[in-house]
């Protein structure tokens, strides 16, 4: 079996629409102390390349500069734009390719970070010797978080950082542990006791030290604790953020996110959502709350330092590797934040429902059938996650040589031009079909391979597209008759088109 890259055990519902629905019903239900069993399997060898080689020159930057970014430094903010950007006060004296005249240079999107050529980070390799696959990421002595991390745990006295050897996700592994989040969000007396019975047992000493008396008095010392670290961890990395609240500065993909973090000493990161239980405390110094520097440090060190995606399984190993810069006390609560949390929206059947309630297929006066929204949905909500998904694509090359008429009709009516005459095709299976209606005045539109929410929409209102906004002048034109004050009747594709 081979355990890296990784194999995904199962294959959930991923969308981030369901994710946050999932997460708006249990923002108050963070109380989770299990699953706390990392693996005390060997860890695997972190495996990389000799030299920066993909989309840019890398971060050429020695560990003993990153160290020089420490918590009595300060931070610059500013609000530019959709962005709040926070950088440490000697970054651009520590990086002088991301400036331009004296002046910071910030990406005005993560498109501007999305590497280039034909190997991204993240991607799957194959050593030349032995062929066992590996991902690409910059060496060791490249990874700035990888080389802030392990300094972080040797100076906390904490084992070294690694890449654990953690089985497959799966329902098996990981049902369990969202069924037991689950039964923390009905908070009842007996769960609470046997919870802070069975760490009294095995966790004498952490308990002890806590001075919790009960499980309620645990949750909040073990989040008290994950603030601090959190805190540290943040003013130990020398990055730089740009802070969005309505969907800006959403990545593309996994590696698109790596680009950016090894190639621009940058990450994107949500700011705001429903006020957090526990970490909403806000630093004057940043203007960021406990969870908003959580989700920066999660991304720069769970998911960055080996290349960890943003699927349930990548998940399940960002956990596995940031756990270990966290004591056992704070462990507790930044394993329900990330664990439990992934394992409840992605291998419970709470996943499944939500699929099924986001839109309902009903009949109307335009073509015969619709889309509709199951409830309201807000502006900037991802209604279909077509990112980091397999996809049926085609040339239009090979359509004109291959398939006869009426699969070329089909073809000139439904599919989508990703790029120049290569073309995504409706999934085979019926049940992953998605047919939304044209509109003039559409009220989604796609972002990359997603397809987002323009504006606040009501349940019951259709969701619709405009078809002129990404198809290309191959689509079959058509007579439009949606009544929208700014129909434009005949809808035809535009040349240069796509997705």
């Amino acid at each position: 079996m081979v355990d890296y890259p990784e194999q995904i055990g199962v294959k959930p519902d991923t969308s981030d629409m369901a994710y946050d629905i999932a997460m708006s019903k249990i923002r108050g239900l963070n109380k989770n102390l299990a699953g706390l069993d990392l693996e005390a399997n060997p860890f695997m060898p972190h495996t990389g390349l000799e030299q920066p080689l993909i989309g840019g020159a890398g971060l050429p930057i020695a560990v003993k500069t990153a160290q020089a970014v420490n918590k009595d430094a300060g931070y610059d903010t500013t609000q530019n734009g959709a962005f709040y950007r926070i950088s440490p006060k000697n970054y651009s004296t520590n990086r002088s390719t991301f400036t331009k005249n004296g002046n910071e240079v910030w990406p005005a999107s993560p498109i501007d970070a999305n590497g280039t050529g034909p190997v991204r980070y993240g991607d799957t390799a194959y050593d030349k010797t032995t062929y066992k696959p590996y991902k690409v990421m910059p060496s060791d002595e490249q990874n700035v978080p990888l080389q802030i991390a392990s300094d972080y745990v040797k100076s906390r006295g904490l084992p070294a950082i690694s890449q654990p050897k953690m089985a497959p996700s799966s329902l098996d592994k990981q049902g369990a542990i969202g069924a037991t989040y689950d039964l923390a969000t009905q908070g009842s007396p007996e769960y609470k006791q046997a919870i802070f019975n069975a760490y009294s047992k095995t966790m004498p000493d952490v308990i002890k030290k806590s001075g919790a008396t009960n499980y309620d008095e645990l949750l909040e010392a073990a989040y008290g604790q994950m603030a601090k670290e959190t805190a540290d961890q943040f003013n130990a990395l020398p990055l730089r953020y740009s802070f969005h609240r309505n969907g800006e500065g959403n990545y593309l993909d996994s590696s698109n996110m790596l680009h950016d973090l090894h190639d621009n000493g940058h990450l994107f990161v949500f700011q705001g959502g429903d006020p957090h239980d526990f970490l909403h405390n806000v630093d004057p110094k940043t203007g960021l709350n406990e969870n908003e520097k959580f989700r920066a440090v999660h991304d720069a060190i769970g998911h960055g330092i080996y290349g960890n995606t943003f699927k349930p399984e990548g998940e399940e190993r960002a956990w596995g590797v940031h756990s270990q810069m966290y004591s056992p006390l704070a462990q507790l609560a930044m394993t329900a934040e990330t664990r439990g949390q992934n394992s409840f929206v992605n291998y419970t059947p709470v996943n499944a429902d939500l699929k099924e309630k986001i839109y309902k297929i009903k009949g109307n006066a335009i073509s015969g059938y619709g889309m509709y929204a199951k409830w309201d949905l807000p502006k900037g909500s991802i209604l279909f996650q077509g990112e980091e998904k397999a996809q049926r694509i085609v040339t239009k090359k090979f359509v004109d040589e291959n398939w006869d008429e009426r699969e070329k009709l089909n073809f000139r009516r439904y599919a989508y031009p990703i790029g120049k005459d290569v073309y995504i095709l409706w999934d085979l299976q019926p049940e992953e079909w998605s047919p939304q209606n044209h509109h003039c005045d559409a009220n989604c539109s796609y972002v990359g391979l997603n397809v987002i929410v323009n504006r606040d929409i009501k349940k019951g209102e259709e969701l619709t597209l405009d078809y002129g906004s990404f198809l290309d002048e191959t689509m079959e034109p058509f007579n439009c008759n949606c009544g929208a004050s700014n129909c434009r009747g005949l809808i035809k594709g535009i040349a240069g088109n796509k997705i």
